[in-house]
């Protein structure tokens, strides 16, 4: 067939391995799982999402590691890294040489501030 990808013959055994990779019963083509990047699990690739750019992810996740991923991320912006204060208008990010993901309160700015 076409779809192999495959220029010349096959003999029996290998026409027939080929003919059970691709079909299953009842001729119906069946479906290539896809791996998620962060679990490893094999899904079907329209139980897959594609991360946003946030995530810093490339390629594929399933939808429990995306929910999960991105439950993370809305605490991480709307969530005082250090202390967990419910972040309001006001956000400060922190300074690149304080190693700290995420963003602060003004208080826990002040403080590491104070610290360098």
């Amino acid at each position: 067939m076409n779809q192999w990808g495959i220029d010349g013959f096959l003999c029996g055994d290998c026409h027939m391995d080929k003919m059970h990779e691709y079909y299953v019963e009842g001729m119906v083509p069946k479906k290539k799982l896809v791996k998620c990047d962060l679990c490893g699990k094999e899904v079907d690739p329209e139980d897959t999402n594609e991360p946003h750019r946030g995530l810093n992810l490339k390629g594929k996740i399933c939808k429990e590691c995306f929910e999960d991923q991105q439950k993370e991320t809305q605490k991480k912006f709307n969530h005082c890294t250090v202390c967990g204060k419910k972040l309001g208008f006001f956000r400060y990010n922190p300074k690149s040489k304080w190693k700290i993901d995420g963003q602060l309160c003004r208080k826990c700015w002040d403080a590491e501030n104070m610290r360098q």
